[in-house]
Protein backbone atom coordinates (compact mmCIF):
# COMPACT_ATOMS: atom_id res chain seq x y z
CA UNK A 1 0.00 0.00 0.00
CA UNK A 2 1.44 3.52 -1.04
CA UNK A 3 1.83 6.02 1.40
CA UNK A 4 3.35 9.65 0.95
CA UNK A 5 5.82 9.12 3.85
CA UNK A 6 6.79 7.04 6.37
CA UNK A 7 5.33 9.00 8.94
CA UNK A 8 1.67 9.20 8.05
CA UNK A 9 -1.03 6.23 7.19
CA UNK A 10 -4.97 7.73 6.07
CA UNK A 11 -5.76 7.00 10.03
CA UNK A 12 -2.90 9.13 11.57
CA UNK A 13 -2.89 11.89 9.34
CA UNK A 14 -6.67 12.13 10.16
CA UNK A 15 -6.52 12.16 13.70
CA UNK A 16 -3.43 12.65 15.75
CA UNK A 17 -1.66 15.74 16.57
CA UNK A 18 -2.20 18.98 14.85
CA UNK A 19 -2.70 19.37 11.39
CA UNK A 20 -3.45 22.77 9.19
CA UNK A 21 -7.65 22.98 8.20
CA UNK A 22 -6.89 22.78 4.64
CA UNK A 23 -6.47 19.67 2.36
CA UNK A 24 -5.05 20.52 -0.22
CA UNK A 25 -5.48 19.18 -3.79
CA UNK A 26 -1.91 18.31 -5.57
CA UNK A 27 -3.19 15.74 -7.64
CA UNK A 28 -6.44 17.05 -9.57
CA UNK A 29 -6.17 19.17 -12.44
CA UNK A 30 -8.93 21.95 -14.16
CA UNK A 31 -11.70 20.42 -16.04
CA UNK A 32 -14.41 22.88 -17.15
CA UNK A 33 -15.80 20.93 -20.08
CA UNK A 34 -16.87 18.18 -17.89
CA UNK A 35 -17.79 20.47 -15.23
CA UNK A 36 -20.15 22.18 -18.56
CA UNK A 37 -21.76 19.00 -19.19
CA UNK A 38 -22.69 17.67 -15.50
CA UNK A 39 -24.53 21.05 -14.84
CA UNK A 40 -26.74 20.48 -18.16
CA UNK A 41 -26.68 16.48 -17.88
CA UNK A 42 -29.93 14.31 -19.04
CA UNK A 43 -31.42 11.97 -17.07
CA UNK A 44 -33.05 8.92 -18.14
CA UNK A 45 -35.04 5.91 -16.58
CA UNK A 46 -33.96 3.68 -18.82
CA UNK A 47 -33.72 2.41 -22.52
CA UNK A 48 -32.05 -0.23 -24.69
CA UNK A 49 -29.75 2.34 -26.60
CA UNK A 50 -29.21 6.27 -26.89
CA UNK A 51 -30.38 7.35 -29.91
CA UNK A 52 -29.93 10.28 -31.57
CA UNK A 53 -32.24 11.34 -34.51
CA UNK A 54 -31.83 13.74 -37.28
CA UNK A 55 -33.17 14.96 -40.62
CA UNK A 56 -30.57 13.58 -42.74
CA UNK A 57 -31.74 14.79 -46.56
CA UNK A 58 -34.39 17.35 -48.00
CA UNK A 59 -37.08 16.70 -50.11
CA UNK A 60 -37.25 16.89 -53.74
CA UNK A 61 -39.45 20.19 -54.56
CA UNK A 62 -40.15 21.04 -58.09
CA UNK A 63 -41.58 23.84 -59.86
CA UNK A 64 -44.16 22.86 -62.55
CA UNK A 65 -46.33 24.69 -65.52
CA UNK A 66 -49.87 24.85 -65.36
CA UNK A 67 -50.24 21.31 -67.65
CA UNK A 68 -47.16 19.48 -66.22
CA UNK A 69 -46.91 16.66 -64.23
CA UNK A 70 -45.31 16.17 -60.92
CA UNK A 71 -43.77 13.26 -59.07
CA UNK A 72 -44.32 11.49 -55.80
CA UNK A 73 -41.53 9.26 -55.02
CA UNK A 74 -41.18 8.06 -51.76
CA UNK A 75 -37.21 8.87 -50.10
CA UNK A 76 -35.43 8.29 -46.87
CA UNK A 77 -34.91 11.49 -44.78
CA UNK A 78 -35.13 10.59 -41.25
CA UNK A 79 -32.83 8.58 -39.05
CA UNK A 80 -31.19 8.43 -35.86
CA UNK A 81 -27.35 7.90 -34.74
CA UNK A 82 -26.92 5.25 -31.88
CA UNK A 83 -24.71 4.65 -28.81
CA UNK A 84 -24.22 2.34 -26.10
CA UNK A 85 -24.80 3.05 -22.20
CA UNK A 86 -20.87 3.19 -20.95
CA UNK A 87 -20.35 2.31 -17.33
CA UNK A 88 -18.13 3.33 -14.86
CA UNK A 89 -17.55 2.79 -10.91
CA UNK A 90 -15.19 4.12 -8.39
CA UNK A 91 -14.77 2.45 -4.79
CA UNK A 92 -14.38 4.39 -0.83
CA UNK A 93 -12.75 1.59 0.96
CA UNK A 94 -12.39 1.87 4.58
CA UNK A 95 -11.28 -0.32 7.54
CA UNK A 96 -13.42 -0.19 10.31
CA UNK A 97 -10.61 0.54 12.50
CA UNK A 98 -10.08 3.92 10.55
CA UNK A 99 -13.17 4.83 11.22
CA UNK A 100 -12.96 3.74 15.35
CA UNK A 101 -9.63 5.77 15.13
CA UNK A 102 -11.12 8.68 13.57
CA UNK A 103 -14.38 8.64 15.63
CA UNK A 104 -15.75 12.42 16.60
CA UNK A 105 -13.88 12.85 19.06
CA UNK A 106 -11.17 15.63 20.14
CA UNK A 107 -8.40 14.13 18.79
CA UNK A 108 -10.12 14.02 15.40
CA UNK A 109 -8.93 17.00 12.71
CA UNK A 110 -10.65 15.75 9.87
CA UNK A 111 -13.48 13.44 8.98
CA UNK A 112 -11.59 10.36 6.94
CA UNK A 113 -14.55 9.68 5.83
CA UNK A 114 -16.13 12.51 4.29
CA UNK A 115 -12.38 13.25 2.58
CA UNK A 116 -12.53 10.18 1.38
CA UNK A 117 -15.59 10.71 -0.26
CA UNK A 118 -15.03 13.82 -1.72
CA UNK A 119 -11.21 12.23 -3.11
CA UNK A 120 -13.55 9.41 -5.16
CA UNK A 121 -15.93 12.47 -6.48
CA UNK A 122 -12.98 14.27 -7.41
CA UNK A 123 -11.47 10.80 -9.31
CA UNK A 124 -14.55 10.65 -10.85
CA UNK A 125 -15.10 14.11 -12.40
CA UNK A 126 -11.25 13.73 -13.58
CA UNK A 127 -11.69 10.04 -14.99
CA UNK A 128 -14.79 11.67 -17.20
CA UNK A 129 -12.62 14.63 -18.04
CA UNK A 130 -9.86 12.35 -19.40
CA UNK A 131 -12.16 9.74 -21.43
CA UNK A 132 -14.04 12.67 -22.90
CA UNK A 133 -10.66 13.92 -24.95
CA UNK A 134 -9.09 10.49 -25.09
CA UNK A 135 -7.68 9.58 -28.64
CA UNK A 136 -7.37 5.84 -28.05
CA UNK A 137 -10.66 3.93 -29.50
CA UNK A 138 -9.37 0.85 -28.97
CA UNK A 139 -11.56 1.13 -25.26
CA UNK A 140 -15.07 0.45 -25.96
CA UNK A 141 -15.53 0.63 -22.59
CA UNK A 142 -15.01 4.11 -21.83
CA UNK A 143 -17.62 6.78 -23.46
CA UNK A 144 -17.95 7.87 -26.76
CA UNK A 145 -15.17 10.37 -26.94
CA UNK A 146 -16.18 13.69 -27.78
CA UNK A 147 -12.55 13.78 -30.04
CA UNK A 148 -14.25 10.70 -32.01
CA UNK A 149 -17.34 12.85 -32.32
CA UNK A 150 -15.67 16.03 -33.78
CA UNK A 151 -13.96 14.07 -36.62
CA UNK A 152 -14.09 13.75 -40.39
CA UNK A 153 -13.95 10.34 -40.39
CA UNK A 154 -11.56 10.30 -42.98
CA UNK A 155 -8.32 8.43 -41.39
CA UNK A 156 -6.21 10.62 -42.48
CA UNK A 157 -2.82 12.97 -41.47
CA UNK A 158 -3.95 13.80 -37.58
CA UNK A 159 -7.38 12.05 -37.94
CA UNK A 160 -5.34 8.15 -37.80
CA UNK A 161 -6.75 6.27 -35.77
CA UNK A 162 -10.23 7.65 -36.25
CA UNK A 163 -13.24 4.94 -37.06
CA UNK A 164 -15.17 6.40 -39.97
CA UNK A 165 -18.53 5.48 -38.20
CA UNK A 166 -19.54 7.31 -34.94
CA UNK A 167 -23.44 6.46 -33.39
CA UNK A 168 -23.08 3.72 -36.48
CA UNK A 169 -23.66 6.13 -38.77
CA UNK A 170 -20.46 5.84 -42.17
CA UNK A 171 -18.98 9.31 -42.31
CA UNK A 172 -17.04 7.85 -45.36
CA UNK A 173 -20.29 7.49 -47.51
CA UNK A 174 -23.30 9.75 -47.99
CA UNK A 175 -25.05 10.60 -46.60
CA UNK A 176 -23.15 10.07 -43.27
CA UNK A 177 -20.10 12.19 -45.61
CA UNK A 178 -22.51 15.03 -45.50
CA UNK A 179 -24.59 15.19 -42.76
CA UNK A 180 -22.36 13.90 -40.12
CA UNK A 181 -18.43 15.18 -40.17
CA UNK A 182 -16.98 17.78 -38.05
CA UNK A 183 -14.48 20.88 -39.47
CA UNK A 184 -10.98 19.45 -38.85
CA UNK A 185 -8.15 22.11 -39.55
CA UNK A 186 -4.84 19.77 -39.32
CA UNK A 187 -2.63 21.94 -41.57
CA UNK A 188 -0.20 22.25 -38.80
CA UNK A 189 -0.77 25.62 -38.76
CA UNK A 190 0.03 28.65 -36.44
CA UNK A 191 -2.45 29.99 -34.25
CA UNK A 192 -3.51 33.35 -35.46
CA UNK A 193 -7.28 34.73 -35.23
CA UNK A 194 -7.60 34.21 -39.23
CA UNK A 195 -7.07 30.47 -38.68
CA UNK A 196 -9.53 30.42 -35.81
CA UNK A 197 -11.57 32.92 -37.73
CA UNK A 198 -11.81 30.41 -40.55
CA UNK A 199 -12.59 27.31 -38.42
CA UNK A 200 -15.68 29.48 -36.65
CA UNK A 201 -16.96 30.23 -40.01
CA UNK A 202 -17.22 26.79 -40.90
CA UNK A 203 -18.87 25.91 -37.87
CA UNK A 204 -21.39 28.43 -38.58
CA UNK A 205 -24.87 28.19 -40.21
CA UNK A 206 -27.38 30.73 -39.41
CA UNK A 207 -28.06 30.97 -35.38
CA UNK A 208 -25.87 28.22 -35.38
CA UNK A 209 -22.66 28.59 -34.14
CA UNK A 210 -19.80 27.86 -31.66
CA UNK A 211 -20.40 28.97 -27.91
CA UNK A 212 -17.27 27.18 -26.34
CA UNK A 213 -14.14 27.40 -27.04
CA UNK A 214 -11.44 24.82 -25.44
CA UNK A 215 -8.32 23.97 -25.88
CA UNK A 216 -4.83 23.19 -24.15
CA UNK A 217 -3.06 26.23 -21.25
CA UNK A 218 -0.43 26.38 -24.75
CA UNK A 219 -2.85 27.27 -26.85
CA UNK A 220 -5.14 29.42 -24.48
CA UNK A 221 -1.45 31.47 -24.00
CA UNK A 222 -0.62 31.69 -27.88
CA UNK A 223 -4.21 33.19 -27.98
CA UNK A 224 -3.54 35.69 -25.08
CA UNK A 225 -0.92 37.15 -26.64
CA UNK A 226 -2.71 37.06 -29.82
CA UNK A 227 -4.57 39.93 -28.50
CA UNK A 228 -4.75 43.60 -26.81
CA UNK A 229 -5.10 44.21 -23.47
CA UNK A 230 -8.41 45.93 -23.61
CA UNK A 231 -9.75 42.50 -25.75
CA UNK A 232 -8.42 40.49 -23.24
CA UNK A 233 -11.91 40.02 -21.17
CA UNK A 234 -13.51 36.94 -19.73
CA UNK A 235 -16.76 34.87 -19.52
CA UNK A 236 -18.80 36.16 -16.80
CA UNK A 237 -20.48 32.25 -16.36
CA UNK A 238 -17.17 30.41 -16.40
CA UNK A 239 -15.80 33.47 -14.14
CA UNK A 240 -18.06 32.57 -11.55
CA UNK A 241 -17.38 28.22 -11.93
CA UNK A 242 -13.88 29.55 -10.91
CA UNK A 243 -12.19 29.60 -14.68
CA UNK A 244 -10.50 32.09 -16.18
CA UNK A 245 -11.61 32.52 -19.42
CA UNK A 246 -11.11 34.81 -22.34
CA UNK A 247 -13.31 35.31 -25.60
CA UNK A 248 -13.64 34.90 -28.60
CA UNK A 249 -16.70 36.06 -30.83
CA UNK A 250 -18.15 36.66 -27.29
CA UNK A 251 -17.49 32.69 -26.61
CA UNK A 252 -15.76 32.01 -24.11
CA UNK A 253 -12.01 30.27 -23.73
CA UNK A 254 -11.07 28.17 -21.54
CA UNK A 255 -8.35 25.80 -20.63
CA UNK A 256 -9.19 21.60 -19.50
CA UNK A 257 -6.16 19.71 -18.61
CA UNK A 258 -7.52 17.09 -20.34
CA UNK A 259 -7.24 18.46 -24.28
CA UNK A 260 -4.88 16.86 -25.81
CA UNK A 261 -1.69 18.55 -26.46
CA UNK A 262 0.29 15.74 -28.85
CA UNK A 263 -1.71 14.90 -31.74
CA UNK A 264 -2.38 10.97 -32.57
CA UNK A 265 0.12 10.78 -35.39
CA UNK A 266 4.21 11.91 -36.33
CA UNK A 267 2.68 15.61 -37.38
CA UNK A 268 2.18 16.99 -33.89
CA UNK A 269 0.70 19.75 -32.49
CA UNK A 270 -2.09 21.00 -30.00
CA UNK A 271 -5.38 20.96 -29.99
CA UNK A 272 -8.18 23.63 -30.37
CA UNK A 273 -12.00 22.14 -30.02
CA UNK A 274 -14.56 25.13 -31.20
CA UNK A 275 -18.05 23.51 -29.70
CA UNK A 276 -21.81 24.35 -30.23
CA UNK A 277 -22.79 23.31 -26.33
CA UNK A 278 -26.73 23.25 -27.91
CA UNK A 279 -25.76 20.25 -30.09
CA UNK A 280 -23.65 17.83 -27.17
CA UNK A 281 -25.03 16.67 -23.72
CA UNK A 282 -24.20 14.03 -21.51
CA UNK A 283 -26.59 11.32 -20.60
CA UNK A 284 -26.92 9.46 -17.64
CA UNK A 285 -29.70 6.80 -15.84
CA UNK A 286 -31.10 8.59 -13.23
CA UNK A 287 -30.41 5.52 -10.68
CA UNK A 288 -26.62 5.80 -11.44
CA UNK A 289 -25.76 9.42 -12.38
CA UNK A 290 -22.72 9.29 -9.76
CA UNK A 291 -25.23 7.64 -7.17
CA UNK A 292 -23.54 5.79 -3.84
CA UNK A 293 -23.90 2.91 -3.07
CA UNK A 294 -22.86 0.62 -0.06
CA UNK A 295 -21.90 -2.72 -0.31
CA UNK A 296 -22.42 -5.75 2.16
CA UNK A 297 -19.38 -6.23 4.52
CA UNK A 298 -17.39 -8.49 3.42
CA UNK A 299 -17.63 -12.11 5.67
CA UNK A 300 -13.78 -12.37 6.61
CA UNK A 301 -12.60 -8.81 6.98
CA UNK A 302 -13.46 -5.66 8.62
CA UNK A 303 -14.23 -2.94 6.47
CA UNK A 304 -16.62 -0.74 4.74
CA UNK A 305 -16.68 -0.66 0.89
CA UNK A 306 -18.75 1.77 -1.35
CA UNK A 307 -18.91 2.84 -4.64
CA UNK A 308 -20.11 5.95 -6.93
CA UNK A 309 -21.92 4.08 -10.12
CA UNK A 310 -21.87 6.51 -13.72
CA UNK A 311 -23.85 4.66 -16.20
CA UNK A 312 -24.30 7.05 -19.78
CA UNK A 313 -23.11 7.96 -22.53
CA UNK A 314 -21.80 11.71 -23.83
CA UNK A 315 -24.09 12.51 -27.29
CA UNK A 316 -23.25 14.78 -30.28
CA UNK A 317 -25.98 15.30 -31.92
CA UNK A 318 -24.64 17.15 -34.74
CA UNK A 319 -20.87 16.90 -35.48
CA UNK A 320 -21.11 19.26 -38.67
CA UNK A 321 -21.86 22.33 -35.97
CA UNK A 322 -18.07 21.54 -34.27
CA UNK A 323 -14.92 22.25 -35.10
CA UNK A 324 -11.03 21.27 -34.11
CA UNK A 325 -7.57 22.83 -34.60
CA UNK A 326 -5.05 19.51 -34.13
CA UNK A 327 -2.09 20.41 -35.10
CA UNK A 328 -1.07 23.59 -33.90
CA UNK A 329 2.56 23.70 -33.61
CA UNK A 330 3.16 27.40 -32.60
Amino acid sequence: MATLNSLYTEATWSTENWFSKKVVDNIFTSNPFAMRLRQNARTLNGGENLNMSMIFDKGDGEWFGEWDTYSAVHKEQLGAGQLDWKMYTVPVVLSHLQLLKNSASEERRFDLAMQKNIVAAKTASDDLGAALFNLDYTNTKKIDSIDHAVSDGTGTSDETGHSATYANIDRSVAPGSTVWVSTIDDSNATLSLPVMQTLWGNCQEGNERPNLVVTSQINFNRYYDLLTPIQRLGSEEMGRAGFLSLLFNGAPVVVDSHVPTVADDSTGGDYLYMFNMNHIELVAHRMAFFNFERAVMPVNQWVHIGRYYFVGNVLCHSPRFQGKLSAITA
